[in-house]
């Protein structure tokens, strides 16, 4: 990526857009500061904001490591049985500074929850998510790839078998045996 700095570009008479580095920013957010447990609290509390009565989550560590190590985990999964999201609500999830209704007492204020908390703990966010019985639909915010093209850009995704299993492993639905 190129520097911007010392570069810019007068947008009208005496405005000038000051630029951005999104991959830099992101991992200034992802250095907030979080736990773990504070960035899953965190996670699960877009859950209750989402009327999730069931939120289940599974630790998935690295290969051949020991559960002793601090740092073992290859991936947080965090599934919940809320409102859902559809596409366009999806990437609007994972813009810096999001829009939303913030219901006091909300750990959420300003629209950087999910990616400083998810981002504090491993370089992907991965979302999946169905509103009202509609198709699964996936988005992931890679921070490699933000570093790389110097754009906050999520990539839009299929969820895959693995993806839809793990979901209904965490989540059966009410009545299964699964």
């Amino acid at each position: 990526m190129t520097s911007r700095q010392g570069t810019f570009e007068e947008t009208s008479a005496g405005v000038a857009e000051v630029p951005i580095n999104p991959g830099r920013i992101l991992r200034a957010i992802a250095r907030i500061g979080y736990t773990p447990e504070s960035a899953i609290c965190d996670i699960v509390d877009n859950s209750v904001a989402a009327n999730a009565q069931r939120v289940a989550i599974k630790l998935e560590r690295e290969p051949d490591m020991s559960e002793a190590r601090r740092n073992s985990a290859a991936r947080y999964i965090i599934a919940d049985d809320g409102d859902g999201m559809d596409p366009g609500n999806l990437v609007g999830a994972l813009a810096l500074g999001a829009d939303g209704h913030y219901d006091s007492g909300s750990l959420g204020k300003y629209g950087l929850g999910l990616k400083s908390a998810g981002l504090s703990q491993g370089d992907q966010i991965e979302v999946i998510s169905a509103r009202d019985g509609g198709s699964w639909s996936k988005v992931v915010l890679d921070l490699p790839h933000v570093e790389e093209t110097g754009r906050l850009e999520c990539l839009i995704m299929e969820p895959d078998s693995t993806d839809l299993e793990r979901v209904s492993q965490l989540l059966p639905e009410p009545g299964s045996t699964a």
